[in-house]
């Protein structure tokens, strides 16, 4: 493939025991790890748009909370020691971004600042992503902002 894998290799002698996530489409954007298990959480991938494929059963919920957000890459920045707060941006293609305080046991996220705020005056055009066939069969993505 020549895409990345994200895949657990054994400690002992550096064989491959698992494939944790592949998309054939893209490579993977980021990692979601748990500071207090090391537990694998979530991966992004951003073919046409960033894209949060949950791992961990445990925060499918928080993730669906944080998407209620807006639109644009979400990315947990920080995490307190028990993981019960986390700090969260999301960065949209048409507005500044955004940094949050979100509460896992209360789903719910507070507005701590805007990174530009000075372009909250304009109004920005969103990106759009277009697949362009290609004479080799292959797929070529490409954003346009109009």
């Amino acid at each position: 493939s020549d895409t990345t894998r994200l895949i657990l290799l054994s400690a002992s002698d550096g064989t491959e025991v698992k494939q944790l996530h592949h998309d054939p489409r893209c490579d993977i954007d980021d990692v979601f790890i748990s500071d207090k298990d090391h537990t694998v959480e979530a991966v992004v991938v951003d073919y046409d748009k960033p894209e949060i494929v949950v791992l961990e059963e445990s925060i499918r919920a928080d993730i669906e909370a944080l998407k209620k957000l807006g639109d644009g890459k979400i990315n947990i920045v920080s995490r307190s020691h028990d993981e019960e707060k986390w700090m969260v941006s999301l960065m949209p293609d048409n507005s500044s971004p955004k940094f949050f305080l979100y509460s896992r046991s209360t789903k719910s996220a507070q507005l701590l600042f805007l990174a530009r705020p000075e372009l909250e005056k304009f109004t920005l055009v969103r990106m759009s992503s277009h697949k362009i066939p290609t004479s080799d069969g292959e797929t070529l993505v490409g954003f346009l902002t109009l």
